[in-house]
């Protein structure tokens, strides 16, 4: 019995180890005040907020894997990011996410209202805003078990490209407290590939693709002044794809920003 155990565990390790799929943020709702510096004003950010895991299979070493009937998660997204606003109301930036992988591209403007720097009890504030970005893991290995010996080695990556653009308005309820609600849409793109042309058969190179629409609502408070800004909101994303089951997250997001001169 307890050889059985151990053996189920190691197979599900191995499965575990051999699963391939990838991580994005859901739409990204920036808040609708920026710096409003005249000049050029860096900043860094980080923000915890939802993703979206996405299961190409659950193990890319069996032969033929199955990518028929991919899957999604809830995760989060831990991410960071640094930015320069010019012009009072103009911001473009570029971020990532340290533990998930992936780059992003951000710009925003501030179409009406002060800026953090200025604004006071009774503004009004609003920016359009827009991101850009991807994420490519790969995977590979040997698999020298349920196939006979000599091992069959594979290799395998998914690509996942996304852009999400929205809109944010704000009133500031007091002079450091800005109320905000934001909504903003998403499209995704998955490409998988993986290559298991060496060992025994069955063997080939097998490929398949996804795609995703995401759309997020979301409301919160920030708290602001010269120096930068804490965010936090709660936020509820409607996230379809054409292969993997629809997806429903509800979740709290938090984030800080620094301006630096």
């Amino acid at each position: 019995m307890n050889k059985l155990i151990f053996l189920l565990v190691f197979s599900a390790l191995l499965s575990a180890c051999s699963s391939l799929s990838v991580t994005t943020p859901t739409p990204i709702i920036e808040t609708p005040e920026i710096s409003g510096s005249d000049s050029f004003k860096f900043g860094a950010s980080a923000t915890l907020t939802s993703g979206n895991k996405y299961e190409a299979t659950g193990d890319a070493s069996f032969r033929p894997p199955t990518l028929t009937s991919p899957a999604a998660s809830h995760v989060l997204s831990t991410l960071g990011g640094v930015h320069a606003d010019f012009l009072q109301r103009f911001r473009l930036g570029l971020g990532g996410d340290p533990f998930n992988g992936g780059l992003f591209g951000q710009a925003q403007i501030q179409v009406f209202g002060d800026g953090r720097t200025t604004a006071k009890k009774g503004n009004f504030s609003m920016s359009v805003f827009g991101h850009a970005g991807n994420n490519n893991p790969d995977k590979n290995g040997d698999q020298s078990g349920a196939f006979g010996p000599g091992g069959n080695p594979w290799s395998a990556e998914i690509k996942s490209d996304w852009y999400d653009y929205g809109t944010s308005i704000g009133y500031r309820v007091s002079d450091a407290t800005n109320l905000f609600v934001g909504v903003a849409k998403q499209l995704l793109l998955y490409r998988i590939k993986i290559d298991q042309t060496q060992g025994v058969a069955p063997n080939g190179i097998y490929q398949a693709s996804d795609r995703g629409e995401a759309n997020k609502i979301m409301g919160g408070f920030s708290w602001g002044g010269e120096k930068g800004e804490v965010s936090l909101g709660a936020d509820y994303t409607d996230l379809r794809f054409n292969h993997a089951p629809k997806l429903h997250i509800a979740s709290i997001s938090l984030g800080v920003a620094l301006d630096f001169k």
